[in-house]
């Protein structure tokens, strides 16, 4: 067992999700960070809410260290707008779904995230945001800056994930009335795109597959005693979402944001049916 296999097991002791999906997503990074000497090298991963994203980060992120390789990884859902910030547009734009809650562009802090990217960049000590989904009854708050994450030294790798990361303005003309607007809004976002030097993309094999995700993850944190969403309100939630996913997942498939790629595509089961990009396979 290698090094890295080993360290991934340590965090995820599932032989079929590490040898099948993990250990080549690793595979991959490790050889590009060690074939490019830009430190820190930045990641960034995207994929449907629920399909286990955030998990992959934290598994790469918890065995590089072990192997000598410094990183660090934190999400595009700690960059959410506060509260008062959110009801504040949902009063703004009453008749935009989309802004009715957070989640799409226009509900994130950009210059917020910006801002820890370019320290995180730099190497000084940098405080990672953080946001509190149980927070408001399941509807959420950011944390206050005392509860924030510190990292005080420069890590050899970044990985930044989030649903809609690396998603892009399409031509309006060919988008539904209720995504105009949060397009225009998808601008703004290059300030954390431009950062990235690879990019993950987890696809969902069925759109429906992600509705039964976010239901799921919401009752796996129930069970940790969190306060969440019902099962009736994640699933409204989510399915607002759906054209989105719809419209700008293949625009990125077809147009990375980084100049390295990899695309996993995931079942129900939220296993690779296939991977493929760069020295991926």
């Amino acid at each position: 067992m290698t090094s890295l296999r080993q360290a991934l097991f340590e965090h995820t002791p599932h032989q079929k999700r590490v040898d099948n999906y993990y250990l080549p997503v690793a595979d991959w990074v490790l050889h590009l960070i060690a074939t490019n000497a830009k430190r820190p090298y930045f990641l960034g991963i995207s994929g449907p809410q629920g399909s286990g994203k955030s998990t992959l980060a934290e598994a790469l992120a918890t065995a590089f260290p072990k192997i000598g390789t410094s990183a660090v990884t934190f999400s595009a859902d700690d960059l959410y707008v506060t509260y008062d910030e959110q009801q504040m547009l949902a009063k703004k734009y009453p008749d935009q779904p989309l802004f009715q809650v957070r989640g799409f562009a226009g509900t994130h802090d950009v210059a917020l995230g910006a801002g820890v990217l370019e320290s995180l960049a730099a190497g000084t000590p940098t405080k990672i945001p953080k946001y509190d989904k149980s927070a408001k009854g399941g509807k959420g708050d950011r944390a206050p800056e005392k509860d924030w994450r510190v990292i005080d030294s420069k890590v050899d790798l970044v990985i930044f994930e989030g649903w809609m990361l690396g998603f892009h303005q399409l031509p309006e003309k060919s988008l539904d009335r209720a995504l105009r607007i949060p397009n225009e809004m998808l601008g703004a976002y290059d300030a954390w795109t431009k950062m990235l030097d690879a990019f993950v993309l987890l696809e969902a094999s069925e759109l429906d597959f992600i509705v039964k995700w976010r239901i799921d993850s919401e009752q796996q944190r129930r069970k940790k005693g969190e306060t969440t969403l019902s099962d009736a309100d994640a699933r409204a939630y989510i399915e607002r979402f759906i054209p989105v996913y719809r419209e700008y997942v293949p625009a990125l498939a077809k147009h990375p944001p980084a100049p390295e790629f990899a695309h996993v595509l995931l079942g129900e089961d939220r296993q690779p049916i296939t991977m493929f990009g760069t020295r991926l396979s």
